[in-house]
């Protein structure tokens, strides 16, 4: 029997085996294959897999559920100006926001409190040369089904900070006002969308609406799901 014919609709594998690869297979086949983002690259939402783009949606706005979320900013540092198409590290990077980690070759300082890549006017226009940015765990709010993919979605500063206006609020305007109206960020579709006044790509967000019962449990547990909580840092 071939493995066309075994795995053809699943037919004839029995209910208890078709689940989720687990960790003996995935050390044997690799896990490369599991690392998918969302990029926000040019303004425009593009779908990513191992680092390449597969596809890409031009809406200046998507809907999606946040299933989980890194539990701090993170700080990346370039000593060089990005170029098209180059495959750029970080030259220092700080998943916690407090240090650098620990695989980096030229960390900055021995923390980032005392950084001065985190002053202000080491960057251009007076900015901060180390840069924030948070992520996120998402799902697509049209695709419930169990084999449903989880994405990364790197949230940039600029989408972070502020305090926005009608209605659409940068990150963390946007939670603070879930939480103020006690309602969970996992509980509703969200909607981000791309502020067409910014010359770089800039997210404002907002609530569309709770999710039904059904969803909002399915969604709960793909947070629970390895692609959800232990995403690679968007530069690998």
């Amino acid at each position: 029997m071939s493995n066309m014919t075994l795995f053809s609709n699943g037919a004839s594998v029995p209910a208890y085996l078709r689940e989720a690869a687990d960790d003996l297979t995935d050390t044997l086949a690799g896990n490369s294959n599991q690392y998918k983002r969302i990029s926000i690259k040019g303004g425009v939402w593009r779908m990513m897999i191992n680092g390449k783009e597969i596809s890409k949606n031009e809406d200046r706005s998507m809907n999606f559920i946040v299933v989980a979320a890194s539990p701090s900013n993170t700080r990346t540092f370039y000593s060089k100006s990005y170029v098209e198409g180059e495959a750029l590290r970080p030259t220092c990077s700080s998943i916690d926001g407090t240090k650098p980690d620990a695989n980096i070759e030229e960390p900055q300082a021995a923390s980032c409190a005392t950084c001065q890549q985190n002053i202000a006017g080491s960057g251009a226009n007076n900015s901060r040369a180390c840069r924030f940015s948070r992520r996120l765990a998402v799902m697509l709010e049209n695709d419930m089904r169990e084999e449903a993919d989880v994405y990364q979605l790197v949230v940039p500063a600029q989408s972070l900070f502020g305090s926005g206006e009608n209605g659409k609020l940068p990150l963390i305007a946007y939670a603070q006002f879930l939480k103020a109206n006690n309602v969970r960020i996992s509980g509703v579709v969200t909607e981000a969308r791309f502020d067409t006044n910014s010359p770089t790509p800039k997210l404002a967000f907002r609530a569309v609406r709770p999710l039904t019962e059904e969803e909002y449990y399915f969604t709960k547990e793909k947070g629970k799901s390895k692609g959800a909580q232990h995403g690679k840092p968007a530069w690998v």
